[in-house]
């Protein structure tokens, strides 16, 4: 292909692997149960799966590193996250259908003086009732693939686990990502939070079109807590997208998909008026597979809007309007042990700044590892 057409699809191109319109900064790994975006369950630890009857030792952890360099907002501060998630836990499979995990999300924000600083339990119930549909209970899967303007990848550095239910669906025709996730239980004083999210889309004419739709809604409140704090706060998305594999005769162009999406957001609240705010976002993406352990993403995006308020979403989406050109790369070597960088640049209006627009910079580093020990010495009685 020559260079000059190579060269123009990259400028229009974005690499976020394709599946939801998205602001290309959250990771693209694919395979981790703890950072990046999927809609399987994944073993995280590639393909190494639990046989029926067997129970493995399950060794995960995934290195993160993700530079938020936002500069001249009035109310909006960067920020950097880096640390380390780790679950740790016992996987035995039941049957064919039913999967158990159990153990413990360790981690470490680095530069804390506490030192190992999170522990939290990983209890799951992973049920298969037909091929690549999941129902999990427990302990959730937390890399969906939604949109950052509804909600931030920087959520699982911070929330770590989630826990509640989820429906995932894999199939080629149709994506699904469906969760509640139970964040803080009511006390005396302290109003119960808790969040449902949805991440669907369906697949077709062979992949070329993709209709995306996404929901997200944020509760806080109560009856028997001390706290007057009632507050609804919905946020949603609906999407198309356009593509090709193998685009222009070129094998190493994995995907060129040009993406479109309205996205609408409601908060309620009880000591407040109701708020109510929209916007709309182009872009374009194209995925480059430059070796058979290599691929390179590039992303670019345009989005405006007026009062848009998602309350777990990315707040840079809360400016009227923000642009974004974005690269990545993932380096596989062997199963499961991924690195990845990326960067993207980012373009606002600033209000409230006086100066007009301003730009920043996100960064992303991340390492995953995932492998499984087997263990003979339990074993269920029969």
């Amino acid at each position: 292909m020559p260079n000059k057409i190579l060269f123009m699809t990259a400028l229009i191109a974005a690499s976020a692997l394709s599946m939801t319109v998205q602001a290309q900064e959250s990771s693209i790994i694919l395979t981790s149960t703890a950072i990046g975006q999927n809609f399987d369950y994944p073993t995280g630890t590639e393909e190494i799966e639990t046989a029926v009857g067997d129970l493995d030792v399950v060794v995960e952890t995934a290195v993160f590193f993700k530079n938020l360099e936002l500069i001249g907002f009035d109310d909006l501060d960067g920020q950097t996250f880096f640390g380390v998630l780790a679950p740790i836990r016992m996987r035995y499979q039941a049957n064919e259908k039913v999967t158990f995990e159990v153990g413990a999300v360790l981690g470490q924000n680095f530069g804390d003086d506490d030192g190992l600083d999170i522990i939290e339990p990983l209890v799951r119930i992973a049920v298969e009732p037909t091929p690549d549909v999941h129902i999990i209970a427990g302990t959730l899967l937390p890399t969906h693939a939604s949109h950052q303007a509804l909600f931030d990848d920087t959520n699982k550095f911070q929330d770590l686990a989630e826990q509640g239910f989820q429906f995932r669906v894999n199939k080629n025709y149709f994506k699904q990502d469906s969760w509640i996730n139970w964040r803080i239980r009511e006390g005396d004083i302290r109003a119960e939070e808790f969040e449902i999210g949805n991440v669907s889309q369906v697949r077709l004419f062979d992949d070329v079109l993709r209709l995306d739709g996404q929901f997200h809604y944020a509760h806080a409140g109560g009856q028997i807590s001390e706290s007057r704090r009632v507050d609804d706060n919905y946020a949603g998305l609906l999407g198309a997208s356009v593509g090709a594999g193998n685009a222009l005769g070129w094998d190493t162009i994995e995907d060129v998909r040009l993406r479109g999406a309205a996205i609408f957001s409601s908060e309620n609240t009880k000591d407040a008026p109701s708020t109510d705010g929209d916007g709309w976002e182009v872009g374009a993406n194209v995925d480059l597979r430059v070796s058979d352990s290599t691929l390179v993403r590039l992303d670019a995006s345009y989005y405006s809007g007026e009062d848009l308020n998602a309350q777990r979403g990315d707040a840079l989406y809360r400016f009227d309007d923000y642009g974004q050109l974005g690269a990545a790369a993932v380096w596989n070597f062997g199963p499961n042990m991924n690195i990845e960088f990326g960067a993207a640049y980012q373009r606002s209006d600033g209000p409230g700044t006086g100066e007009g627009d301003l730009d920043n910079w996100t960064a992303n580093i991340n390492f995953t590892y995932g492998t499984a020990f087997l263990t003979n010495a339990f074993k269920a009685r029969r």
